[in-house]
């Protein structure tokens, strides 16, 4: 390391503020549109996207047993199922096949039945019928439906089981089975029917059909010459589409980290006709493998939207809220195991309740406090944004505070689409940002507590002319990014752009205050559409994702900016997760470990996509990514009102590299020390972490609510990764010294 090199990061330059503001950015990348990401970003786990809603599940759910997988849910009764296909959301309602056994025989020999005993066990459901076991195995694509026979039938003949099977859809024969569906939506198909004995040999049998009675059958010289057990073996499923622009099946991915369990929660919605929306989940490892199968959140019949997921670390638990039929309700799910919890209704009544966002709760509770999460809605009524605290249970029930908090209302100004961030950090105060509509649509942001009472007044993020809407919010509990998209025109070609700006919580009452809006020109060429923002906060970056589209339908693309939480400048590049073969992609959404009390730089980005060879149906894909913007860390020393240091980006190169002060004392002097060692030195309450010998000393004043910033520009030179530097600011009047002193910072360029 040379001295000169290491003087170009040890002397920065002195930046004139505004009260409250800090330096803008506008900025673009000029690269077509890469499959992989930058080399500034770094992925762990797995290096490419993998696929989440390619599984199957079983488990009980309210009581019942439910299993499915992308394209089917199935029921398990006592005595039989209930199948219903995925048809997407053109088709009116469901439309489900009911089977129930009724006889096994050969010619006119009946084998008596006995009363089913139903067990499960992983992706497999049995009815025990004493001389046959009725078998279900679920996969991703398919269940398959099975007959072990223990002992040769008696009689002579085919061997037949027979079934009724109830369905108001379509039944004809095909090849060598049946063919289900709604005439233009799509359906299913019953397989042809195999049988299999104990050698291994194999023979092929049929299906008949006639008025609600399924026949499937083995030829007798087979049977007569088979080695017991044998398996009659068919399939159901294969579900197949016919709509191929409205049949879309999973659509809104979103996800949550618990550090406890080292896991994610992803979850998204599952469309399976107009009149039937699911939640169905998926849990994976921070090392990029699935773990156990696909989580059923809501299976029932009515529409479940909306979906919103947070992650409460103290209870290991997630809590997934949604809109049920215009009420909100949650349920919380072990991150362990993937349990589901019973149900409670966050927000009901005659009037129509809607857009659910849930923050969670990064830090372990003390003993016998409830986990705490925050839910925040619209509802019709006022209208008005609501907030109530969601608490979870050390038994794993949920509960709810009783108190319900208005965070804006009037039919002037009408307020709708709340988002929370995703935790209240260690602070326990979440941003929630929402639109207004007045003459056109304008993003607003207010802070909120742990209880979801406000602690601020609501700001205006933008004012400008134009529609500005479906603004997303992410941050620590202190400093949030929010981002929006911004109408450019009515009648196109390029219709949005995507803006951002950071807001902070600051001063005596606490007020937002804001940095200067930033526009995000993250592709080019400039005509692409940019819609559907999301945030993701990480440790030292903060990651803002946009859907852009190029032509109407099969042009979508996911792109991923990322940026400096303090003042929205570019940190990392730009990134653009891809699977290939999709013609259409939507907007990157996740979450980093940060939210859940984990790793901070690592994140989950989760986006759903379509393919030229099934444009019925959108999957979802996720991938894993670790942020190369330094490594910061406090090392405490703070006293007074000396305030709170914070730096981000610490990267090789960040020309827009600051260092900033947050919540010291007002219109004062400070002092910013930078040093290359570290020692204990005791300044009466405070600590001095700072070595004194060779430290850099520079002086600086505090804006109005107590804020500084210190631009130290960061050369482009690899020379400066690994070099680690602490620093300390100090400011207003301490016993010994006339200083208060800030916690200092160990910081590690990357």
């Amino acid at each position: 390391m040379t001295y000169s090199l290491l003087c170009a990061f040890l002397a920065p330059v002195l930046v004139a503020q505004q009260p409250g503001a800090e330096p803008s950015a506008v900025f673009h990348d000029a690269g077509a549109t890469p499959a992989t990401p930058t080399s500034s970003v770094s992925a762990v786990g797995n290096a490419m996207p993998m696929l989440l809603n390619r599984t199957a599940g079983l488990q009980l759910l309210d009581g019942e047993l439910w299993g499915g997988a992308d394209g089917y849910k199935v029921r398990f009764d006592a005595d039989g199922f209930e199948f219903t296909p995925a048809l997407g959301p053109a088709v009116p309602r469901n439309y489900p096949m009911q089977f129930r056994l009724q006889s096994i025989g050969r010619g006119s020999e009946l084998v008596p039945l006995a009363a089913p005993k139903q067990r499960h066990d992983g992706l497999r459901v049995e009815y025990d019928r004493g001389s046959v076991i009725e078998r279900y195995d679920l996969g991703p694509e398919a269940m398959e439906q099975s007959f072990v026979f223990t002992t040769r039938p008696r009689g002579q003949g085919d061997l037949v089981v027979r079934g009724r099977m109830r369905t108001d859809m379509q039944t004809t024969h095909e090849r060598d089975g049946l063919r289900v569906e709604q005439p233009g939506f799509g359906g299913f198909h019953v397989g042809a029917v195999t049988g299999v004995d104990a050698n291994g040999a194999r023979a092929q049998g049929s299906v008949r059909y006639d008025d609600g009675i399924v026949e499937l059958s083995l030829p007798a010289e087979f049977v007569d010459h088979a080695v017991f057990p044998l398996v009659l073996d068919p399939l159901i499923g294969i579900a197949f589409g016919l709509n191929l622009i409205t049949g879309f099946d999973d659509r809104g991915p979103l996800a949550a980290f618990d550090t406890s369990n080292d896991c994610y929660l992803v979850i998204w919605s599952n469309v399976f006709s107009a009149t039937d929306v699911d939640v169905n989940g998926q849990r994976i490892s921070r090392a990029g493998s699935l773990l156990g199968t696909r989580v059923f959140i809501e299976t029932s019949t009515a529409l479940e939207t909306e979906p919103t997921i947070c992650n409460v670390n103290g209870r290991n638990t997630f809590v997934v809220a949604y809109n049920r039929n215009g009420d909100i309700l949650a349920r919380g799910i072990t991150a362990a195991n993937g349990a589901v919890s019973l149900a409670i209704t966050v927000a009901g009544g005659t009037s129509n309740q809607h857009s659910p966002s849930i923050g969670g709760d990064p830090v372990a509770p003390a003993v016998n406090i409830p986990g705490n999460s925050v839910c925040v809605w619209e509802s019709d009524a006022e209208p008005a944004v609501l907030a109530t605290r969601v608490i979870l249970n050390t038994d794993g029930t949920l509960s709810l505070s009783g108190t319900v908090h208005t965070l804006a209302s009037g039919s002037t100004g009408r307020p709708s689409r709340p988002r929370i961030s995703k935790s209240g950090g260690t602070t326990g105060r979440y941003a929630v940002a929402f639109e207004r509509l007045f003459a056109d649509r304008d993003p607003w942001a207010i802070v909120i507590n742990s209880s979801g009472a406000p602690i601020t007044a609501a700001i205006a993020v933008d004012s400008a002319t134009g529609h500005d809407e479906k603004p997303e919010v992410d941050g620590d509990g202190t400093n949030w990014v929010v981002a929006w998209q911004h109408e450019v025109s009515t009648t196109g070609p390029n219709f949005h752009d995507a803006f951002a700006r950071s807001i902070a919580i600051a001063g005596s009452p606490a007020a937002l205050i804001a940095t200067p809006i930033v526009q995000l020109m993250i592709n080019i060429p400039a005509l692409n559409d940019e819609l559907t923002p999301s945030v993701i906060r990480t440790g030292g970056s903060t990651l803002v994702g946009v859907d852009y589209r190029a032509l109407p339908l099969f042009g979508d693309s996911s792109s991923v900016a990322s940026l400096d939480p303090f003042d929205c400048a570019l940190c990392e590049g730009v990134i653009y997760p891809h699977i290939n073969g999709a013609v259409a992609e939507g907007a990157p959404f996740g979450c980093s470990a940060l939210s859940g009390g984990g790793p901070p730089d690592d994140a989950l980005l989760v986006w759903e996509f379509i393919t030229a060879s099934n444009p019925a149906n959108a999957d979802i894909a996720a991938q894993f990514w670790h942020s190369a913007d330094g490594a910061v860390s406090s090392l405490g020393g703070g006293c007074g009102s000396g305030g709170i240091a914070q730096a981000t980006c610490v990267r090789v190169p960040n020309p827009a590299f600051a260092h900033r002060l947050r919540g010291a004392t007002p219109s004062a002097g400070t002092l910013l020390l930078q040093s290359l060692g570290q020692e204990s030195g005791v300044c009466g309450p405070c600590t001095r972490v700072p070595a004194l010998n060779g430290i850099v000393t520079l002086f600086l004043l505090t804006d109005s609510v107590g804020n500084a910033a210190l631009r130290s520009v960061i050369p482009n030179n690899s020379a400066l990764r690994g070099l680690v530097q602490l620093t300390l600011r100090s400011g207003g009047a301490c016993i010994q010294f006339d200083i208060d002193m800030s916690n200092a910072l160990r910081i590690v360029i990357e």
